[in-house]
């Protein structure tokens, strides 16, 4: 059921960007050496940051995990955190996540410098057309003339 963005519900409601801010930076950045489940990612949240966990899902250890898990997923997509399939002996494949090594994709960084270049490549061709036309013109003008 939708609810009012005016209302206090969506007023107190916590903000996702702040928990994959502090998964990725204050867990997964500090600790490069390790590779973390999603269930030990969940954990850690409700020990450190248990305020970033909205209230109404706080009491369910399952619906916290799957909040992380999302959080995980679009973190691992943007090429912030690193996911491998890890498994053990007589258990499941595991999901493991660590901080990523390479260049994480930031699509605002990407827009503000690679759209510009772009303009400024296009600006550099129009400018170029303009003279070899003003070239044209005047050629046309001399050859209407009759002065060659």
């Amino acid at each position: 059921m939708p609810i009012d963005t005016d209302s206090e519900k969506w007023e107190s409601g916590v903000g996702v960007d702040r928990l994959s801010t502090n998964i990725a930076h204050r867990l997964l950045l500090n600790n490069p050496d390790k590779a973390y489940t999603v269930e030990e990612i969940a954990d850690w949240v409700l020990e450190e940051y248990p305020e970033l966990v909205p209230n109404h899902i706080h009491d369910s250890k399952e619906r916290v995990t799957t909040l992380v898990a999302a959080v995980l997923d679009r973190l691992d997509r943007r090429e912030f955190v690193t996911c491998r399939a890890i498994e053990i002996e007589g258990e499941d494949a595991e999901l493991y996540y660590k901080n990523s090594e390479g260049d994480a994709l930031y699509p605002n960084v990407r827009l503000n410098h690679e759209v510009p270049e772009r303009f400024e490549d296009i600006e550099g061709e129009i400018s170029e057309l303009g003279e070899r036309l003003s070239n044209l013109e005047y050629e046309v003008r001399v050859e209407d003339d009759g002065s060659w």
